[in-house]
């Protein structure tokens, strides 16, 4: 009853503010759904796997984790709402180009399935470790490359309403379920989805869209699970007697999934607290982890220095729930960096930028892609922390490209409208101006 009564008045807390901001993705609703209702999901308890209570460090985390990534937003959103204005935006020009560059990238995802499975369509044939494999430099186009075109011909589909680009983008976007792989798909997904509510003015049509591609997404989560866990159905698995599930269900399992990933990530967290507690500062890694899309994303350290901390080391100390999921939501690799005192640190540095991105995204497209790609990665925060994944800066730095290279955009001026100008011009009006002053 407590759990439901939490859940209740969080829910009028997102509504109001909801309401206030007339959005459905601001930053307090994504903390809600990405993070704060699985937790209170975990509290039924509904796996034997689980312990009776969460240790005191634990729920000192989760205490200052609430107040962080919720309280000050609920805070700050009605104090200061967001500016109202709209900037459209004419998304990309020479369009050919990202076409042609689409397809490169199809290819070379086609030639990396190749050299790791002797097929093109390796998922015909999966392994349990399927997604793991890769070819070093190929990966970069099938993980990271093949998701950022992909939105930015979703965002032009949006303006032009070409099919072949949509068609496009999907190919590009699912290139990596080739070899089961989820995360890129779910991310990218998820980025989508939240682009979707700035790009499109809502009516009944665009709100079924909407809700149908979420349960999309489910049911495709799910299957990729399923598929990839017996190994291409080669042997049958009931994951809801996996991770000994309790509660009620459905007959997809689709509800005993949803807890194995995110609510019971939960309880791996509370391990990882649990097991480490005795060890005092011995564990701590004091920011390698948060600091991963500069180290490994950009330098590369692991190839550099053998002993960098990576998923091996973090593994070592927790004994998750369910064995074949060593997850521990956001919080696990904060903790492991921070400690339990200190992890307010990372939080902050995780919502403040999030917080202005959302204030200033009426801006410009790449603060509005920004924003989706956090948001994205916060939504999936009850499983894991991709905010610091080594590929998160790689998207960043492509997205600045791909919009100096391509992106045109409107500009408003005062009494005159909307006025469609490149950056070539601006400069060039900016520099005719100039000289008239003089």
């Amino acid at each position: 009853m407590t759990q439901l009564l939490c859940l209740l008045i969080l829910s009028i807390i997102c509504g109001f503010i909801t309401f206030r901001t007339k959005d459905i993705f601001n930053p307090v609703n994504i903390v809600f759904l990405g993070i704060f209702f699985h937790l209170i999901i975990a509290t039924f308890r509904f796996s034997s796997l689980q312990n009776d209570y969460w240790v005191t460090d634990t729920i000192f985390i989760f205490i200052q984790a609430f107040v962080i990534l919720f309280i000050f937003p609920v805070i700050l959103l009605l104090i200061k709402a967001p500016p109202k204005k709209k900037i459209n935006y004419d998304v990309l020009k020479y369009v050919g180009i990202i076409r042609i560059i689409s397809l490169i990238v199809l290819g070379i995802g086609l030639i990396e399935n190749f050299i790791i499975s002797g097929s093109f369509l390796p998922f015909l044939n999966a392994t349990a470790s399927l997604h793991k494999d890769s070819v070093p430099g190929l990966d970069f186009f099938t993980s990271t490359a093949s998701g950022i075109i992909g939105i930015f011909l979703v965002v032009y589909y949006f303006k032009e309403k070409n099919k072949f680009d949509l068609l496009l983008s999907f190919l590009l976007i699912s290139l990596p379920l080739l070899k089961l792989s989820r995360i890129d798909f779910i991310l990218t997904a998820l980025l989508v989805i939240v682009l979707f509510t700035y790009l499109v003015k809502f009516n009944l049509k665009k709100i079924l869209m909407l809700v149908g591609g979420v349960f999309s997404l489910l049911f495709s989560l799910v299957f990729i699970a399923n598929y990839r866990s017996t190994a291409g159905y080669s042997y049958n698995i009931d994951y809801s007697e996996s991770i000994m599930y309790t509660g009620p269900n459905d007959p997809f399992n689709l509800i005993a999934y949803y807890y194995g990933y995110f609510p019971l990530s939960f309880e791996n967290f509370d391990l990882l607290v649990r097991n480490t507690t005795n060890m005092g500062d011995s564990f701590l890694t004091y920011g390698l982890y948060t600091l991963r899309p500069i180290t490994l994303g950009i330098f590369q350290l692991n190839n550099i220095i053998e002993s960098y901390p990576q998923t091996d080391y973090f593994a070592s100390l927790t004994n998750p729930a369910y064995k074949a999921e060593v997850i521990a939501t956001l919080f696990g690799y904060y903790y492991v960096d921070f400690g339990s005192l200190f992890i307010a640190l990372p939080l902050l540095l995780t919502i403040i930028p999030f917080l202005y991105l959302y204030y200033k995204k009426q801006d410009d497209l790449f603060k509005n892609l920004l924003y989706a790609l956090l948001a994205s990665s916060i939504l999936m925060g009850g499983w894991s922390n991709f905010i610091i994944s080594p590929l998160i800066l790689q998207k960043i730095i492509l997205l600045m490209i791909f919009l100096k290279l391509f992106s045109v955009k409107f500009v408003i001026k005062k009494n005159t409208g909307d006025i469609k100008v490149s950056y070539d011009e601006i400069s060039r009006e900016k520099s005719r101006s100039e000289k008239n002053e003089y």
